[in-house]
């Protein structure tokens, strides 16, 4: 849901707040301009957005603050159809999951995607995976 900053609770806002510190602090851009439109008073969703490329593979992390929800995208550069998305419904650890998306910046990519997941099954309560497979969306559960 479309959010602006006076809308998000006070947890939400300080995910949102913590989610760019440490992304912006290891030189993630903001692609989406979230944060500046959240500053400017619009409603958006994802209320975070970040992206990062390590030069095979495009990442881009997103914040549903009231949800508790970070999501991942991974687009392998020059193969739009190799993507994966993660979707970490985190408990109060959302600073140790971008800790760790931090720590894995430089090697996560599509093919490398499951050993990054499942190193934070202890972090989430569930860890959601979708993939592209000839065409077609398949999703799968990872929990704790």
């Amino acid at each position: 849901m479309k959010l602006s900053w006076k809308e998000l609770s006070p947890t939400a806002q300080t995910a949102v707040r913590y989610f760019n510190l440490i992304l912006e602090t290891n030189f993630w851009e903001d692609w989406e301009e979230t944060e500046r439109k959240l500053d400017q008073g619009e409603r958006v969703f994802p209320h975070a957005s970040m992206g990062w490329s390590n030069g095979s593979c495009q990442i881009q992390a997103s914040l549903n603050a009231e949800a508790g929800m970070l999501t991942i995208c991974l687009t392998q550069v020059g193969d739009k159809a190799a993507q994966v998305g993660l979707h970490f419904l985190y408990r109060d650890n959302l600073i140790d999951l971008l800790e760790r998306l931090v720590d894995a910046m430089d090697w996560l990519r599509p093919g490398t995607y499951f050993q990054f997941a499942n190193s934070l099954q202890g972090y989430c309560e569930e860890i959601l995976v979708e993939s592209v497979y000839h065409d077609q969306q398949v999703f799968s559960t990872l929990s704790s």
